[in-house]
């Protein structure tokens, strides 16, 4: 389980956020693997949610 916060601090793009992403089991590989292109992303406003 990943949890993080992202805090808009007045930065105008940004949102106020708490994320929580899990695999089951104990897949942690395929959760880092998921995790690391989008950490610089997730919080700002204009994500597209698919």
């Amino acid at each position: 389980m990943i949890v993080w916060t992202h805090e808009r601090r007045s930065q105008p793009t940004h949102k106020d956020i708490l994320g929580i992403a899990r695999e089951g089991g104990s897949d942690h590989v395929r959760l880092t693997s998921w995790w690391r292109p989008w950490h610089h992303i997730i919080g700002k406003a204009n994500i597209n949610t698919r």
